[in-house]
């Protein structure tokens, strides 16, 4: 339809598809790249739920020399999986004494209800966020405790 045309239109106009590819999504900083190889390290699977999540720490962070934004996205490698519909990633800010989290899931999941209900937050069906004060050790533990009750399927 629409956008094939505009394709061929770019096309035809000589734009540089390589060029625009790369300003895209090959201009990560050394520094995310590494955060984002912590990440998937950290990265647990809890088959029964068919949930995974991750987290980094503050001293993780700090350790790569993060800035602002270097852990946009990481969160939607947990969906990456085979048979994994709920995904979370818990990332600790000691500057603001809280942990923020991203949750995103496929399907009828809806993570909007699930961050509003467990952890002060709110969304979409399936991406939302939420946080807490509570340490990031005791905020997973949280996490987990309430996949028993949670109906992913």
């Amino acid at each position: 339809g629409t956008t094939h045309r505009i394709a061929a239109e770019f096309i035809d106009l000589g734009i540089d598809n390589s060029a625009i590819h790369s300003l895209l999504f090959d201009n990560h900083s050394h520094n995310r790249v590494q955060i984002l190889a912590r990440a998937l390290q950290n990265m647990q699977v809890l088959p029964a739920y068919k949930t995974s999540y991750t987290a980094l720490s503050q001293d993780e962070l700090n350790s790569f020399g993060h800035s602002k934004g270097d852990t946009e996205g990481i969160v939607n490698y947990g969906l990456s999986m085979k048979d994994i519909v709920f995904t979370a990633m818990f990332t600790e800010n000691k500057d603001e004494g809280i942990i923020k989290i991203s949750f995103r899931s496929k399907g009828d999941f809806d993570v909007n209800q699930y961050a509003r209900k467990h952890f002060s937050g709110g969304g979409h069906i399936n991406a939302a966020g939420g946080k807490s004060t509570d340490s990031l050790e005791g905020t997973i533990k949280k996490f987990i405790a309430t996949l028993a009750d949670a109906n992913i399927e």
